[in-house]
């Protein structure tokens, strides 16, 4: 689980330092996808008892939160990335 959350950041800070939208976007992928592994640590952890459903619940949906933070990242990118293709089309 430590492994999976600090990937989160981790990503998201190496594609952010690329400084290209198509590889900041493929990085916010990654990001997404350590995120969900979280969230299925912190369903493991309740079968194992280790976290009360309470604590599981408010713990899936800070992850769901930030999973859609993540998600709208991607989408603006991808929108920036668009744009700019039918800009350099309109300029050809």
């Amino acid at each position: 689980m430590n492994d999976a959350s600090i990937s989160v950041m981790n990503n998201i800070s190496e594609g952010f330092l690329r400084r290209s939208d198509p590889d900041l976007l493929q990085f916010l992928r990654y990001s997404a996808a350590s995120n969900g592994e979280v969230r299925a640590c912190y369903y493991a952890a309740n079968g194992r008892r280790y976290l009360s459903d309470e604590e599981t619940a408010e713990l899936a949906e800070e992850s769901n939160v930030i999973g859609r933070m993540l998600t709208r990242w991607q989408q603006s990118t991808r929108a920036a990335i668009e744009q700019r293709r039918r800009s350099w089309r309109t300029k050809a």
